[in-house]
């Protein structure tokens, strides 16, 4: 196995990053609210949690489902940013998963892909 560009270890690396911050938040939101509040942002944060790992472990080593699986999870990243902005901190939230989606449209080939619109 090759070593992956830079690119996509700086993504896999975030999607780590995100993933933590996600179990964190379910966490706190498991413990701050009592009852079916606090168990959805606990499934919540560990179900999204989950799947960034898995991302993030395609995406280092390049994989092609990690891709498709980018595609869904930072697409639904930026359009729940952009219908929710009371739950958006800064445009950073909106800016990042953009980038993001450029950068795996761009670079499809690296992932053996070949989407075309």
């Amino acid at each position: 196995m090759s070593e992956p560009p830079l690119g996509a270890k700086i993504l896999a690396a975030y999607s780590t990053l995100v993933a933590v911050i996600l179990l964190l938040g379910g966490l706190v939101g498991a413990l701050t609210f009592f009852g079916i509040g606090g168990s959805l942002a606990a499934g919540y944060g560990a179900v999204f949690a989950v799947l960034y790992l898995i991302y993030a472990f395609g995406t280092w080593r390049m994989e092609r489902w990690a891709w498709y699986l980018g595609m869904i999870l930072w697409g639904f990243s930026l359009i729940s940013t952009l219908f929710m902005p009371f739950l958006s901190l800064s445009l950073l939230k909106c800016i990042i998963p953009a980038i993001i989606l450029y950068y795996l449209w761009v670079n499809q080939k690296l992932f053996d892909v070949s989407v075309k619109l």
